[in-house]
């Protein structure tokens, strides 16, 4: 009788199929899990927060100077310097509480953060889309650029030279187009003789925002001038000629001979001929000798002057100088009655060969106080 052969059991198709499915979905799970760990990886990289946050360091940081830095600096005035800026920067902002984060933006494209110092924004910064994407498809942000808002008062000043000197602030020269005005006369020309140089001014006009600056006046040569504060003003200077003592010593005896001549051709108490001594032929004083009427002059016995004094000379050129003369004339009527002129000018003397003659004269104030020092 023949065997029974037995049947072989193979593995059950369902166990192939289930097991199949199985690996295929934990495959799957594999691959999602690490498509979303890639996508938030991806997503998390391109946050605002990563390209701000070299920034927010500069804020947090107090870093002053790279802040200066990032916004591009401010446009300095002549004599001042990026320091200058930050020093003041600080100094606002010492003893404020600072902070700094994010702030509203009304542009989804632009991310804004700020930095306060007590509640008071005084810089920000933004980013914005740059209109790639990411390997996953999101926006991409980067720095766009930094502001502040820390202005500093700016104070005007002037200071009005002759016109061969340049004017220096914090020892660097001010530059042709800080000249506001130019040519400026110093005497009508009916004052100076055509032969002699007639200085001309010329003014600066020139900003500055951080501390009182050194202002100097210089020639080509490199001469100092002195500048004179203008007179209640702590922003404006002028200079000036300097008056000689040495040239008063050695003129003042001829100037009040010149002086008295001409006193006492106007009284009637001296000739035309004594007084045109000491006048340069064809000037404006001759003429004014010339044409003087002297008759208006009250009638008197006898004159005297007193409290002469002759002051501030001012050599315009070696040939050319002014300088006031002051004194008070008094007259006698013969009945002993008597009459005071206080009497103050200007005389413009100039050297013709080496005789110094009047060529013009101004009539000024009378200096009160300069005459009661001359009182005994």
């Amino acid at each position: 009788m023949a065997k029974k052969r037995k049947k072989k059991r193979g593995f059950p198709v369902f166990y192939t199929i289930y097991w199949t499915l199985v690996i295929a979905a934990l495959g799957a799970i594999a691959y999602g899990l690490v498509y979303l760990y890639n996508l938030c990886a991806d997503y998390e990289a391109v946050q605002p927060k990563y390209a701000a946050a070299e920034y927010l360091a500069v804020y947090e940081q107090n870093d002053i100077a790279k802040m200066i830095e990032l916004t591009g600096g401010i446009p300095l005035n002549a004599g001042e310097t990026t320091a200058d800026y930050e020093k003041y920067v600080r100094g606002v902002l010492e003893g404020r509480e600072l902070s700094c984060g994010p702030a509203y933006s009304s542009d989804d494209d632009v991310k804004r953060y700020v930095a306060k110092a007590d509640g008071i924004v005084y810089s920000e910064f933004t980013l914005r889309k740059t209109g790639e994407k990411s390997k996953f498809g999101f926006d991409q942000w980067a720095y766009e650029g930094m502001t502040m808002d820390v202005a500093a008062p700016e104070v005007t000043y002037t200071a009005k030279v002759f016109s061969d000197y340049t004017v220096y602030v914090n020892g660097e020269a001010l530059p042709d187009s800080c000249v506001t005005e130019s040519g400026i006369a110093t005497f009508s020309t009916g004052h100076l003789p055509s032969n002699v140089y007639n200085p001309t001014f010329k003014v600066y006009t020139f900003s500055m925002r951080f501390g009182a600056p050194t202002v100097t006046a210089k020639n080509e040569n490199g001469e100092e001038g002195a500048l004179i504060a203008d007179e209640g003003s702590a922003s404006s200077w002028h200079m000036d000629f300097v008056y000689s003592d040495a040239l008063h010593d050695k003129m003042h005896d001829y100037v009040m001979q010149a002086a008295k001549a001409y006193a006492l051709f106007i009284s009637e108490d001296g000739s035309r001929t004594a007084a045109l001594k000491y006048v340069l032929k064809g000037s404006q004083m001759e003429n004014y000798i010339n044409a003087y009427d002297n008759s208006w002059f009250t009638p008197h016995s006898r004159y005297t002057i007193t409290n002469a004094v002759s002051y501030d000379y001012l050599p315009y050129a070696d040939n050319c100088f002014s300088c006031n003369v002051q004194y008070v004339f008094n007259i006698f009527s013969s009945a002993g009655k008597q009459a005071k002129y206080p009497t103050a000018f200007r005389f413009y003397f100039g050297r013709v060969n080496d005789n110094w003659l009047l060529f013009d004269y101004e009539i000024i104030d009378f200096d009160m106080e300069l005459y009661r020092s001359t009182e005994d």
